[in-house]
């Protein structure tokens, strides 16, 4: 409870001292402003403007104070409106994706952070099932990104949707590959991501739908990155302190590591094939760690985190500084392990990879709670923050149990 005080205090504190200094700044700015006027006016037209002196000075002190105030209000009625017209505003749908864009990285949170998947429930709506698909296509990535899993997941259910009336209608088969992806990626891996206790079995079953599509279009990226999904929900349930049939999952997981390893020499893409084989890396790495072999997991992580690095991937380059910071913590280095995470925490605040920053900052609130009370309030009140911002509950309820 007192470091949920503290936290609480700061946030407060922050937000108000942030405000005030805005507002004297600009009060200050239109003191200086309105001086050198009253100083040019005196110069040039000689007018005895300081006859009234303190009429004059209450002038210029009240016109300072209310400037600013107005325009304060003009800003908030500015974002008023833009908040309750702007998907009127917006008239085709290509420019209401280059309008998200625009906003995504500066006010994701501040005006509408769903706003694809409105346009893709209106153009539902509308029964337009290709454009559906279409903007389907560009948000699935973004939620990932900015770890809206619960989105992605919606988005995905409407875009399968949009595939199967289109396949009713005319009998289209034109967006079969994008059918196997929604169904291994957005309702298959990214349920595991939400919750690996209550959507294994569900995650599992969408993804070998997908994985049974792209083994009929003989697609082997597909198929890999389905082995090497179905591989990842096991990985996630070993990752849990009890679970029943330990021994059964670690064999599946690494089963199906192996056929994702085989099933990668077919791809014919030559980026996607080192994409494809520095993940491969990345989870054979977590495979070590997780079964016992932290010392071999450094060598697959640095490997790769080099090979995606190489082809400039740095976003899923990102995600290696976790992997070591739990190493380092097993072997008890925890100063190790703080600089490690911090690292992680800082790169992927810059690449905005919003699932890498909790893990992260989690990671670091538990090692700094008795080590650094002022720290642990910081990444605390961070991650606190963006969990709140994304709905993440998995986390905001393991934050509370610190």
């Amino acid at each position: 409870m007192e470091y949920k005080k503290r936290i609480l205090n700061n946030k407060t504190k922050v937000i108000r001292i942030n405000k005030i200094q805005e507002f004297m700044l600009s009060v200050f700015a239109c003191l200086n402003i309105l001086w050198i006027i009253v100083q040019i006016l005196d110069y040039f037209f000689v007018i005895n403007i300081w006859k009234n002196y303190i009429v004059v000075g209450i002038i210029i002190l009240a016109t300072s104070f209310i400037l600013p105030v107005i325009f304060e209000l003009i800003t908030w009625w500015k974002r008023k409106v833009l908040k309750e017209t702007y998907h009127d505003s917006i008239s085709s749908l290509d420019e209401k994706i280059g309008v998200y864009n625009k906003i995504i990285d500066k006010c994701i949170y501040d005006i509408d952070d769903d706003i694809l998947l409105k346009c893709i429930i209106s153009e539902f709506n509308k029964s337009n099932w290709e454009e559906v698909i279409k903007v389907g296509k560009i948000s699935s990535e973004l939620y990932w990104r900015i770890a809206r899993y619960e989105l992605r997941v919606k988005n995905g259910e409407y875009v399968l949707k949009a595939i199967e009336q289109l396949r009713q209608n005319n009998g289209d088969k034109q967006y079969e590959l994008l059918e196997a992806r929604t169904y291994i990626d957005d309702i298959g891996y990214t349920l595991a991501e939400l919750d690996i206790d209550v959507n294994a079995e569900v995650a599992r079953e969408n993804i070998n739908k997908g994985k049974e599509i792209a083994e009929r279009l003989h697609d082997s990226y597909l198929i890999t990155k389905a082995n090497r999904h179905l591989s990842g929900t096991y990985l996630k349930e070993l990752r849990k302190i009890k679970i029943d049939g330990e021994e059964k999952k670690a064999q599946m997981c690494k089963e199906y590591y192996e056929k994702a390893i085989a099933e990668s020499e077919n791809i014919v893409d030559g980026y996607e094939k080192k994409r494809m084989k520095a993940f491969l890396k990345y989870l054979h790495g977590n495979i070590l760690l997780v079964t016992g072999s932290p010392i071999e997991a450094i060598g697959e992580f640095n490997t790769s985190k080099k090979e995606f690095e190489r082809i400039h991937d740095y976003g899923s380059a990102v995600k290696i500084f976790y992997c070591l910071g739990q190493i380092y913590e097993l072997q008890e280095d925890k100063t190790k392990s703080i600089e490690t995470y911090k690292q992680g925490f800082d790169e992927a605040e810059k690449l905005e990879r919003n699932d890498q920053v909790l893990k992260n900052g989690f990671a670091l609130c538990q090692l700094l709670k008795e080590k650094d009370k002022d720290e642990f309030v910081k990444y605390y009140t961070k991650i606190y923050q963006l969990a709140n911002e994304l709905g993440n509950k998995v986390i905001i309820e393991e934050l509370n149990q610190i």
